[in-house]
C-alpha cells in the first residue's frame, strides 16, 4: 500500500517488488516448514535441550508452522469473507489458543523449577492441546470452501495423517492420584489459591475433609474389612463405626475420628432439601403472578 502511494514510479515498483516477493518467500518458507516438520512430527526443530520439554517445543514449532500456512491460505482464498466464515476462523483461533496454553504451561513448568514430578502434568496439558489442535486443523480442511486448495493443503499439514492423541487413561489416573494427595506438586499448583482455614466456606470444608480422609484411610479399611468378614453387619456407615467400637475393632479415639470424618463427608455431599408442599405452594404463586403479568400486558396493549 505504501508503494502504491509513492509518486516516484520506479521507487514504487522497487518497494512493491520487495514487499511482494518477501511475502512470496514467507509463503514458500511456510509451505516447506509445514511439510518437513509434519513429516518429522517436529523432530529437527530448534528447542531447548531439556528432557521434559524438548519434544513439546518441537511439536509446538510444527503446529505453529501449520497454522501460519493455513491462515495464509484461508486469507488468500476467502479474503474479507473469512470473518463471516465464523466456524473456520474460530477453528483457526482454537489452534492459536491451544498453542498459547501449551506455551504458557511450558513457561510455568520452567519457572517453577522444572521439577521432574510435575512433568506428567505438563505432558497431559500438551497432549490434550496437540490433539485439539489437530482436530481443529482437520475441521478447517474439511470445511474450506475452496476444495482444490484444501486437497493441496492436507498433505502439507498432515503428510502422515493425524498423529496427536488425547492423554491415555493411565496418565489420567496417575494425575488424579497426584492431585488427591498432599504433595509438593499440589502445593505448587495451588500456591496462589486462598484456602480458608474454617469449614464455613466451601473450599475450606473440602480441604479439611480431604485431610481427614487421607489421615483416616487405614481406619476406614479396617472397618470395611470387618464388614466383609462378617464381624459387623450394618450397611450404615455411622452404625458400622459403633459396631466396630463395641467389638473392639476400634478404640474410642479411633471411632471419634471416623465420626468426625463422616460428619464432614455429609456436609460436603449435602444438597438443598425442599419440602414437596413448599415447592407446590411456590409453583402456585409463580403461576398466579405470571397470569397477573399477562393480564396487565393485555390491558396495556
Amino acid at each position: 500500500m505504501q508503494a502504491a502511494e509513492n509518486p516516484d514510479g520506479q521507487a514504487a515498483i522497487d518497494e512493491f517488488d520487495a514487499a511482494f516477493f518477501g511475502h512470496v518467500g514467507h509463503v514458500i518458507t511456510a509451505v516447506c516448514r509445514s511439510l518437513v516438520l509434519g513429516i518429522s512430527h517436529g523432530y529437527g526443530a530448534k528447542a531447548p535441550q531439556h528432557k521434559h520439554t524438548k519434544r513439546h517445543y518441537q511439536k509446538l514449532s510444527r503446529y505453529a508452522a501449520n497454522l501460519a500456512l493455513m491462515a495464509d491460505a484461508a486469507m488468500a482464498s476467502l479474503g474479507g469473507q473469512l470473518k463471516f466464515r465464523e466456524s473456520i476462523s474460530a477453528r483457526l483461533g482454537d489452534v492459536l489458543s491451544m498453542l498459547y496454553i501449551a506455551s504458557a504451561s511450558l513457561k510455568r513448568f520452567e519457572e517453577d523449577g522444572a521439577h521432574a514430578e510435575d512433568a506428567l502434568l505438563l505432558q497431559w496439558v500438551c497432549e490434550d492441546c496437540f490433539a485439539r489442535i489437530e482436530a481443529a486443523m482437520d475441521g478447517v480442511l474439511r470445511n474450506l470452501p475452496n476444495r482444490p486448495l484444501a486437497w493441496i493443503l492436507r498433505p502439507l499439514v498432515f503428510p502422515l495423517g493425524r498423529q496427536a492423541q488425547l492423554p491415555q487413561d493411565a496418565v489420567n489416573g496417575q494425575i488424579a492420584d497426584m492431585l488427591q494427595n498432599f504433595n509438593a506438586t499440589r502445593e505448587r499448583l495451588s500456591a496462589t489459591c486462598h484456602i480458608p482455614q474454617n469449614n464455613e466456606q466451601a473450599l475450606g470444608l473440602l480441604d479439611a475433609t480431604m485431610r481427614e480422609v487421607l489421615e483416616n484411610q487405614d481406619l476406614e479399611k479396617r472397618v470395611l474389612q470387618a464388614y466383609k468378614s462378617g464381624q459387623i453387619q450394618s450397611d450404615h456407615p455411622e452404625v458400622r463405626i459403633t459396631e466396630c467400637e463395641e467389638a473392639g475393632i476400634l478404640d474410642s479415639n479411633e471411632a471419634d475420628k471416623l465420626r468426625t470424618l463422616y460428619a464432614l463427608l455429609l456436609q460436603v455431599i449435602s444438597v438443598d432439601d425442599f419440602d414437596s408442599k413448599e415447592l407446590q405452594a411456590a409453583q402456585a404463586t409463580n403461576r398466579k403472578k405470571a397470569r397477573g403479568d399477562n393480564i396487565k400486558r393485555t390491558q396495556a396493549a
